[in-house]
């Protein structure tokens, strides 16, 4: 998680919402790295984290696949809620939160 260091704004309702490609199961073995080794408890299909009066919540639903001709992919709602962080805390939390799930292809 971000250091506690830095000085900037209050990112209280700082919100994220994306529609991910895999399966919770993928998603909530990924996420450790995703967040950076943060402490972390798992709460149904969320994800919570508190430290010092400030933290972070990633909530997983709308469980789905998508079909592309015989093809079946897994896609989730992942809705990402910030408060306590410095914006530019958020921003290194997404940089690495997206570098963790990004999949190659070619």
């Amino acid at each position: 998680m971000p250091d506690q260091g830095d000085a900037g704004p209050d990112t209280a309702g700082m919100r994220f919402h994306y529609e991910m490609g895999c399966t919770e199961s993928e998603f909530f073995r990924l996420l450790p790295a995703a967040v950076g080794g943060a402490n972390m408890r798992i709460d149904g299909s969320a994800a919570v984290h508190e430290e010092a009066g400030r933290g972070w919540r990633i909530r997983l639903s709308n469980r789905r696949q998508h079909a592309l001709a015989g093809l079946r992919l897994p896609v989730v709602d992942v809705d990402l809620e910030f408060h306590g962080y410095s914006a530019a805390e958020v921003d290194r939390f997404m940089e690495r939160f997206h570098a963790s799930f990004r999949r190659g292809g070619g």
